[in-house]
């Protein structure tokens, strides 16, 4: 039995026959090609692109019969840079002038591009890279005459281990039985990754060596809530995880038919349970499971749907108001673009032709309400859009306005006066307008000094909303998608738990409403310190809710407060995780 970590990116049980997959093409070499014959392997070029978009319209269509036209539209992303001068005439050139075959020629200007990204620190950026590697990928095959990787039918259950994953492998490889992904490379919001979300099939990326390890085992368990591969599990966990999975399948099926229930802890305290939304798909979902509204709408992939472009005014009206229609009262909180300055330069061009952004950190620079204070022509057309759509909606619609990466009352004051300007604005345009804007706005604390003055951002905001991921991450100094120091990254890190006891007072205080987003408001051993602290709403991904409903049912607020206290007295998050998996038992009502 083995142990291999990863990052769960779409959550769930998958245990079967391990079959492992490495890249879609045989290895290239480089073959001169004689001057005569240049033409025909220009034309044979064309004719490998013709074929490649031809197949993705097919998958293309294939998703939107089978999904919905909004996740088809990851694939126009990758038509795009079929399409694009800077990768298709390139690779004309180089079979030009160097009179090499095009299969060479491809793999050649696909690495020239690929190395722009990777001197982008934005993760965004890099994930968008993670497009042209797909592209690649597709190409060579039509070049080459591979076919694109496929598992032999078989009665038992498959699991696929692979270097990498293109968003039509992941479609096929699903419909050819394979109920579970491991990836050793691929970003946390790749469209590989949204995909697998929208098929509800299990999927880790970033596990090392997973294909070499996985040749040796018979059998192979995913565990995405643990974030773990197994190999050659015992009986025992097999039926533990088959168990899991059973009851998380029955917990949701019972929710859906019940339209989730009203959310509290076993003493009665009760509990605002909200969604976490990037597409209008996941509304529906989140409804029928009781989701009392949207608690963080991330408005940033609206902008990863359309291959980086970032939607007009007039298309992010049209988004909001869906959602508003649907949502009646209930609150739609719209984080407003959390990107960076190199994401934004790529706003009006196919992603291949972006240049560095020349920030040295950039995850430390322009990024969230910085950018948008920083280029306001971006963030008021945003404003505009949002409030058009409480507009066109009417009083019913409860729109809330969240600024992401706020570090100080500066930020809020500004951001606030360019809300009065736009509401000016659309007055002396004629619409008929009250004096003051009947939205909301929130910010995130995601950043330690948001932490130490939220005090201050509670007395001037209407809600606050931890985002724990980032929160976690700058309080430890660690990026957790490298996975050098993956491990470095502890969210029941006793430093962490402080910060979250301070802005938990304030939830307590009822100065204004605080509610935790970040991947802890959904983890078994972390909602019980939460509650602790203080915290009485949450906002998790639509899937997770009845497991969320299942855990606080069975917490004691005040056993909750005196594990907290306890906790902030150990030295390290092992100490704390210890503490948590003695306690929990004591913790049911």
């Amino acid at each position: 039995m083995q142990y291999l970590h990863g990052r769960s990116v779409a959550g769930g049980v998958a245990i079967g026959k391990p079959v492992c997959l490495r890249g879609g093409t045989a290895e290239l070499r480089r073959l001169p090609v004689a001057d005569d014959a240049v033409d025909a392997e220009i034309a044979r070029f064309e004719q490998g692109v013709r074929d490649t978009l031809g197949e993705l319209a097919q998958t293309r269509a294939t998703v939107e019969i089978r999904l919905s036209d909004e996740l088809a539209g990851v694939f126009d992303a990758h038509a795009l840079i079929l399409q694009d001068p800077l990768f298709v005439d390139r690779i004309a050139e180089v079979i030009q002038h160097s009179k090499v075959n095009a299969e060479w020629a491809v793999q050649q200007v696909s690495d020239e591009l690929q190395a722009r990204f990777g001197q982008i620190e934005t993760e965004y950026l890099k994930e968008r890279g993670q497009d042209l590697r797909d592209v690649t990928r597709y190409l060579l095959n039509a070049l080459s005459g591979t076919q694109a990787p496929d598992v032999a039918p078989t009665s038992g259950e498959l699991v696929v281990l692979s270097d990498e994953l293109t968003p039509s492998e992941i479609l096929r490889l699903t419909r050819q039985g394979v109920c579970g992904f491991v990836v050793e490379r691929g970003g946390d919001s790749s469209h590989t990754v949204i995909l697998a979300r929208a098929l509800g099939v299990p999927l880790l990326i970033g596990v090392e060596n997973a294909t070499d390890v996985g040749d040796t085992a018979e059998v192979v368990a995913i565990d995405a809530q643990s974030g773990v591969l197994i190999l050659e599990p015992t009986a025992d966990q097999i039926e533990s995880l088959l168990e899991r999975s059973c009851e998380q399948e029955t917990s949701w099926l019972e929710e859906v038919e019940r339209g989730g229930g009203e959310a509290t802890t076993a003493c009665g305290a009760p509990i605002e349970l909200l969604a976490n939304v990037e597409l209008y798909d996941e509304l529906e979902d989140a409804l029928r499971l009781g989701a009392d509204g949207v608690g963080l709408y991330r408005s940033e992939f609206m902008s990863i749907e359309r291959d980086g472009v970032v939607p007009s005014e007039e298309d992010q009206k049209a988004r909001y108001v869906q959602f508003l229609e649907v949502l009646g009262e209930r609150p739609f909180v719209v984080r407003t673009f959390d990107l960076s300055v190199g994401d934004l330069e790529q706003a009006s061009c196919s992603e291949v032709t972006i240049e560095a952004s020349g920030e040295e950190n950039p995850s430390l620079g322009l990024r969230g309400i910085r950018l948008g204070l920083a280029r306001p022509e971006f963030l008021r057309s945003q404003l505009r859009a949002l409030a058009r759509s409480k507009l066109e909606v009417g009083a019913t619609a409860n729109l809330q306005v969240m600024a992401p990466m706020v570090s100080n009352l500066e930020e809020i004051h500004t951001l606030r006066a360019m809300i009065r300007e736009v509401w000016a604005d659309l007055q002396a345009a004629g619409s008929h307008l009250g004096e003051v804007p009947d939205v909301k706005l929130g910010a995130m604390v995601e950043t330690p000094a948001a932490v130490l003055v939220c005090e201050q951002l509670a007395a001037e905001l209407d809600f606050l909303s931890v985002g724990t991921n980032d929160l976690v991450q700058y309080t430890l100094a660690v990026d957790r998608s490298n996975e050098s120091v993956a491990q470095t990254y502890q969210p029941n890190h006793p430093a962490v738990l402080k910060l979250l006891e301070r802005v938990g007072r304030v939830a307590v205080s009822g100065e204004c409403r605080v509610t935790v987003c970040g991947e802890m408001a959904a983890d078994p051993a972390s909602l019980p310190l939460l509650i602790g602290a203080g915290f009485r709403s949450f906002s998790v991904t639509p899937r997770l809710m009845p497991g969320v409903r299942k855990v606080l049912a069975r917490l004691d607020s005040e056993q909750c407060g005196r594990l907290l206290k306890d906790a902030t007295t150990r030295a390290t998050a092992r100490e704390v995780r210890a503490l948590v998996k003695e306690k929990l038992d004591l913790l049911v009502s």
